[in-house]
């Protein structure tokens, strides 16, 4: 918020009948306004993080759910479950982490050539912030490696019951 400040009177000596005016009390529906649209595009992006993190939980326990038979049949043959960890999550995080690229690379190439403006010809000029460029990656991949890490972590159960009753039948 911002000061306005009137002077009724101004002597070289003294300053006479100064009023200090705060322009969220002047302006309160205009402030408020704008503190209405900061929430509502926050909770906004809140939730599609939300919603995007449960589709990729989702996901993830799919692939360990199709590949549940291959991985007993790796365990059943001497590998250990924390190198199969390791391999699911290091190639999860690179698979995310260039999908990350493309799209950080298809923002600024859609910025630079200003394709929205055929979308919503009220924008113009818009640019993108670095440090939210390299935050957006980073938490991209920290919610990749939650994600494969409590997935891995809840399916492993299943691998090792596939695993018991493949050396139960042999």
């Amino acid at each position: 918020s911002g000061f306005m400040v009137q002077i009724s009177g101004f002597n070289s000596t003294n300053i006479i009948d100064i009023r200090y005016e705060d322009w969220s009390i002047r302006y309160p529906y205009f402030f408020g306004a704008i503190k209405i649209e900061k929430f509502l595009y926050t909770s906004s992006g809140f939730m599609l993080v939300i919603i995007a993190s449960f589709n990729l939980y989702g996901l993830l326990n799919l692939i360990l759910y199709r590949k549940r038979k291959q991985l007993a049949i790796l365990i059943y043959n001497g590998i250990e479950i924390k190198e199969i960890k390791k391999i699911f999550i290091i190639s999860i995080l690179l698979i995310g982490f260039l999908a990350s690229l493309i799209g950080i690379a298809l923002s600024y190439i859609i910025a630079e050539l200003d394709l929205l403006r055929f979308f919503t010809p009220i924008l113009k000029d818009i640019k993108i912030s670095t440090s939210f460029t390299i935050f957006s990656l980073i938490f991209n991949l920290i919610i990749l490696y939650l994600g494969s890490v409590i997935s891995i972590r809840n399916n492993i159960k299943n691998i090792e019951v596939l695993k018991n009753n493949a050396i139960e039948n042999s």
